[in-house]
């Protein structure tokens, strides 16, 4: 079963498992094109465990989507990630019943032109 929190959350619930997204800025502005413009963001995932038994979670590889401020999806943008990796034992972590973890990235957005 999946339960969304109410419209202003930033949190799902798949089968006891709670996912909440976790942002720096709810809102950011984007730069224009300028040479060396920026915008940092920290943001991540949070996974918690509500069920009785413990669960394995594979916390190597997030790809988040990005929305508008009209909650539209924006289409011709996507994350760009330096390096290719395998996943070792440790990426595997075991979430005891109420058992929470959070993953951070820092990232940034800029302008690469028209």
């Amino acid at each position: 079963m999946v339960y969304f929190e109410d419209n202003n959350s930033n949190a799902a619930e798949v089968d006891g498992i709670r996912f909440k997204t976790l942002m720096s800025k709810r809102v950011l502005q984007i730069p224009r094109s300028e040479p060396g413009a920026k915008t940092t963001l920290q943001f991540g995932i949070q996974i918690t465990n509500n069920t009785e038994n413990s669960h394995r979670f594979l916390l190597f590889f997030a790809r988040p989507e990005f929305f508008q401020a009209d909650k539209q999806k924006l289409q011709r943008f996507s994350p760009n990630v330096n390096g290719s990796y395998n996943p070792e034992v440790s990426d595997f972590k075991l979430l005891a019943p109420l058992e929470s973890v959070s993953i951070l990235l820092l990232g940034y957005f800029c302008s690469l032109g028209q």
